[in-house]
């Protein structure tokens, strides 16, 4: 078992995540920049990237991420009928844009996990959570499917860590999971190449006018 996790684990370690913020299911905001009137103007090497510069997948094609969104609903329908938690899915949809580097997401469903029962402590320790006793095995192996189906590792790797998920879940459950897994993957990559923005949010504990650095485009 230790050395399929330090497999895994190593195989982790030598992933780059890609480097831009990532949007996440849910509506819009207002101040998003429609596509056709986006500029095409060259930009001096170097300059920082604003909203203006910026193609939004969602905007630019909204059947198809209505599609997607879509396609979303049904997958988290499946985990519910399945009998999965809803913080055991949120688990998958914090994981995943870790790996992959999706802020927008990683804002989105932080909150959700956080409004499902996932504890602060678990969240604070997920990208180690193979090195702590805070999971059960039904949110163990939901990790472990998290990782299996961003990363990919080799045949070996991914069928030991596929048949170790499957001893604590049922089939529906095991297979919810997986296109939980995969969902959460396109959102990311729709983000990360959209670049949509994570905006400050105001907090009910901050002073007024105190804001701190969350999700902004819905």
């Amino acid at each position: 078992m230790r050395g399929r996790y330090f497999r895994l684990n190593n195989f982790i370690s030598t992933r780059t995540a890609p480097s831009h913020p990532g949007p996440a299911p849910g509506g819009r905001d207002s101040s998003v920049v429609d596509p056709g009137e986006y500029s095409r103007r060259t930009k001096p090497r170097g300059a920082a990237t604003t909203e203006q510069d910026r193609f939004f997948l969602d905007k630019s094609d909204p059947s198809s991420w209505r599609a997607v969104n879509a396609f979303s609903r049904k997958v988290g329908a499946a985990a519910e009928d399945a009998g999965t938690p809803a913080s055991v899915v949120e688990l998958v949809n914090v994981r995943v844009p870790q790996l992959n580097g999706c802020a927008f997401c990683l804002d989105l469903h932080v909150r959700k996990a956080e409004a499902a029962g996932v504890t602060a402590q678990q969240l604070a320790v997920l990208p180690a959570w193979r090195d702590t006793v805070l999971f059960n095995a039904v949110e163990r192996a939901a990790l472990i499917i998290a990782e299996t189906a961003t990363l990919l590792p080799d045949e070996n790797t991914r069928h030991a860590e596929q048949a170790a998920a499957r001893e604590a879940l049922n089939d529906e459950q095991y297979s919810a999971l997986q296109w939980t897994a995969i969902a959460i993957n396109a959102f990311n990559r729709i983000s990360i190449l959209s670049g949509h923005p994570v905006r400050p949010r105001k907090t009910a504990s901050a002073p007024a006018g105190a804001t701190t650095s969350t999700e902004g485009a819905r």
